[in-house]
Parts: structure tokens; C-alpha cells; sequence
């Protein structure tokens, strides 16, 4: 249940193509969230199935996630393509599939009621990142940040020492940065829940985290935009 708007995509790729030097060029990801239909996850997951085999067979890879942000429970329908050529042969590929365009005039009009984000983002730091980067990871602790004005690279600085903490550590973690509305997009990668909320407590006990932390509330250079924990969530054809 997706809303694809071709044109919702410009401003993204004008910041990409014109933004940060950084080279983020891997994992590309379309990100579609939508609230629960009629409550409920596995009415969102039917609705997502429709689509996922016709998007496939286009080269995208195709996954499902839930969360919770702020008290309202969402899903969120999520293609990756390798890199920026190959989203741009593959939205090629989209726009004159017949079969996608029977899909849009059917389901297109109860996906459009749903919707409550989008957004299109690249990995930051791996500029090499296969689609499978988080193949075996089901659950991810999620945060959203955007830089203070003036503080654009002295944010990047600061998740990468972040990053290097939590990978000392014997974490996963990964940057993805969204174009159209400037949000750097934050991601500890873990098996399951056991996992993620172990090292969660653990992290946070860290001296060297806590020192972090510290030097950041000397120096900030991001307003905190948002955090929760997010499941990948079995697509009912697998």
C-alpha cells in the first residue's frame, strides 16, 4: 500500500545531487508509512502483498516494518534498490508496467487514505551497502535528528563517533540521510529483542557513552526529532 508520486521525488534528488559531500550513494530506499487499517498490522501487510511480487519482478527489493511513533502505531512498505542508477531504471521500469498501473487504479485510493509519511533516503557512511546490509536483523532502535544551522557536518562527526562507540561495542549501526526534508535518520541494528534491549542498558551504562554525551551537551550540533523501536515485520507470501 504505497502512494507513488514521481514528482514528490525532485527535491530529493536536487539536495542529493547538491547537498553534502558525503558519498551516500548505496541502499536507496523509498519509504512508505501508513496508519494501522481498521487497527491493525496484518490488514496493512494483505494490502502491502498486492504489491510486493509486481515491484520484485522490477529488480526492487521489498520489506515490511512496524512501530511506534509518539503513541500512534504505523507499518511502513519499504523498497531498496542498490544505488541511485538503479532506483532510476527501476521507477523507468515502474511508470510503464502495465501491471503496476491496474495495481494503482485499484488499491492506489485506500493506500493514499492511510498514508502518513514518505520519505527517500540513502545510506551515509557505506557507500558500498548491499539491499541485504540488514539481512538476519529484526529489530532496530531508531532516531531522528536534524542538524542546528550552521552544524551540518559537525553532526555527521558527532553519529560517527557515536558510531565508533557502538561498534567497539559490539553493535551495528547505520546513517541514512532524507533528501526532501533534511533528516538524518539513525539505526542500531540487532537478531531480536533480547539482543537490542541488552545492549541498549548496556550502552547506556558506558562510561566512554556517557563522556560522549557530555562533550554533546557542551557542543550540540542536532535537534533530537523523534525515537522508537521498530520490528521487521513477515511479508504473508513468505
Amino acid at each position: 500500500m504505497t502512494r507513488f508520486v514521481p514528482t514528490k521525488l525532485l527535491p530529493v534528488l536536487a539536495v542529493l545531487v547538491a547537498g553534502f559531500s558525503l558519498p551516500a550513494k548505496a541502499d536507496v530506499m523509498e519509504i512508505w508509512s501508513h496508519s494501522l487499517d481498521g487497527g491493525s498490522v496484518e490488514n496493512n501487510i494483505k494490502q502491502y502483498d498486492r504489491l510486493k511480487p509486481i515491484l520484485e519482478r522490477l529488480g526492487a527489493r521489498v520489506e515490511y516494518y512496524a512501530q511506534d511513533i509518539q503513541g500512534s502505531a504505523i507499518s511502513s512498505f519499504v523498497v531498496r534498490l542498490q544505488d541511485m542508477k538503479s532506483w532510476g531504471q527501476y521507477r523507468d521500469r515502474l511508470i510503464a508496467d502495465p501491471e503496476f498501473a491496474k495495481w494503482n487504479s485499484r488499491h492506489r485510493p485506500r493506500a493514499n487514505g492511510l498514508q502518513v509519511q514518505t520519505l527517500m533516503a540513502e545510506n551515509v557512511f557505506k557507500p558500498n551497502a548491499p539491499v541485504t546490509l540488514t539481512d538476519g536483523q529484526n529489530v532496530f532502535y531508531y532516531t531522528a535528528w536534524k542538524a542546528l544551522p550552521g552544524k551540518s557536518n559537525q553532526l555527521y562527526a558527532d553519529i560517527r563517533a557515536s558510531f565508533d562507540i557502538i561498534e567497539a561495542q559490539g553493535g551495528t549501526a547505520n546513517l541514512y540521510r532524507d533528501g526532501f526534508s533534511d533528516t538524518l535518520h539513525v539505526f542500531w541494528a540487532f537478531n531480536n529483542w533480547a539482543e537490542g534491549s541488552a545492549f541498549y542498558e548496556n550502552i547506556l551504562a558506558s562510561a566512554e557513552w556517557q563522556k560522549f554525551w557530555a562533550r554533546i551537551a557542551q557542543n550540540p550540533s542536532g535537534a533530537f526529532i523523534t525515537q522508537s523501536w521498530v520490528m521487521k515485520m513477515p511479508s504473508m507470501l513468505d
